[in-house]
C-alpha cells in the first residue's frame, strides 16, 4: 500500500520574497534583518559598500546609526553580513535555495 499526502506540495508554497525572513526561526533575527534590509534599500551606496567587504569608515557608520536599534556589536556584525551574502548571492539563491 502506498501512503501520499492529501495535500500536493510544491516549491512555490515556500517561496520568500526579497525581505522576507519569515523562514528565521529566531524572531530576534528574523525581526533586525527585516529592518536592516529595508534600511540597506534606502541609504544610496549601501549594498555596493556591503559587497566590498571594507566595513570601515562613514557609510558603516550610517549603517550602524541606522540599522536596527536594538543591535549589540555582534548582532550588527552579523546583519552586515548577512546583507553581504544576500547582494553577494542574490536573494533568490539567499532565502529560497530549493528553487536551485
Amino acid at each position: 500500500m502506498i501512503v501520499t499526502s492529501e495535500r500536493e506540495s510544491c516549491q512555490k508554497d515556500y517561496y520568500f520574497g526579497a525581505g522576507d525572513f519569515s523562514y528565521c526561526y529566531d524572531k530576534f533575527e528574523e525581526r533586525y534583518l527585516y529592518v536592516d534590509f529595508r534600511v540597506m534599500n534606502t541609504i544610496p551606496g549601501a549594498w555596493e559598500f556591503v559587497k566590498e567587504g571594507k566595513f570601515e569608515g562613514p557609510m558603516m557608520k550610517e549603517l550602524r546609526n541606522s540599522f536596527w536599534q536594538d543591535h549589540t556589536d555582534k548582532t550588527f556584525m552579523k546583519s552586515i553580513k548577512q546583507m553581504q551574502i544576500i547582494i553577494t548571492l542574490g536573494w533568490d539563491k539567499y532565502a529560497n535555495p530549493l528553487l536551485y
